[in-house]
């Protein structure tokens, strides 16, 4: 990592990307004197939300992240040996080196095809400390053995704000409805109306950058697989709704709320 130097005015910007299946801080020096490499917003894929801009990275710092990598396998394997990989091979060697807050893998259930194999969650309060040790040996080792199984140029990672009123649901057999859209507070309201005291989780994806852009606006995760989705209000769409089976570990301590 490039390192501000006395007679240089640098500002950093943290630039959150994937390294292995995991997120990898990036600190770049940014040289005042090129504004065309300063950090800006950008369009999401669905056209409705910013890019990740150094403002909204710096807000999440203050308590614990969530970011969400959607993860396809290599070209030639199955979704069932992918999956074996993830859980006895790639799983445990993270696990091994990165004390997440939460990790939790929700594999797509076979008969689906979304262009991803998984959806990974992950929480981590001290994100910084993960960017150094994939910075070194461990994320030599992590980017190595994730060829083995996954696709890394495909791998698309969103910095992931839940609503307020989310609730982590359980591990196991979990819907995950993929939507597109931009009033956050009206979907919001649509789903807290319709949870009751169920447990949901919904969140608001930023994409990191233009080449990494995410397959939607928002996750709206549900326990089961017999589950409705709620009334959508105006200027929301369903993208696709997927059975996948939740393993890993969620985190003991509160989600971070938008």
């Amino acid at each position: 990592m490039k390192r501000p130097t006395s007679s240089t005015a640098y500002r950093f910007r943290r630039k959150w990307r994937f390294n292995s299946d995991l997120i990898a801080i990036s600190c770049r020096a940014i040289d005042p004197d090129r504004p065309e490499i300063a950090p800006s917003d950008g369009e999401s894929a669905t056209g409705s939300r910013p890019l990740l801009s150094l403002g909204r990275a710096r807000g999440q710092h203050r308590g614990m992240m969530k970011s969400i990598g959607f993860l396809p396998r290599l070209a030639g394997i199955a979704r069932p040996d992918f999956r074996n990989y993830y859980e006895t091979r790639h799983a445990p060697l993270a696990d091994s080196y990165f004390h997440f807050a939460g990790y939790v893998r929700n594999h797509i259930v076979d008969g689906q095809e979304p262009g991803f194999d998984c959806i990974s969650e992950f929480w981590t309060a001290d994100p910084a400390a993960i960017a150094t040790l994939l910075a070194g040996e461990a994320g030599e080792r992590m980017r190595a053995d994730e060829r083995n199984f996954a696709d890394p140029p495909n791998i698309r990672p969103a910095l992931a704000e839940p609503a307020p009123t989310s609730r982590l649901v359980p591990l196991g057999l979990r819907t995950v409805h993929l939507l597109g859209g931009h009033d956050n507070a009206g979907l919001i309201a649509a789903v807290a109306a319709s949870a009751g005291a169920e447990a949901v989780t919904l969140d608001f994806l930023t994409p990191f950058d233009a080449a990494s852009r995410a397959p939607c606006d928002a996750l709206l995760i549900r326990e089961g697989t017999e589950t409705a989705i709620p009334s959508l209000p105006s200027g929301w769409t369903l993208l696709a709704s997927l059975q996948v089976v939740a393993e890993g570990a969620l985190p003991i301590s509160p989600q971070p709320a938008v």
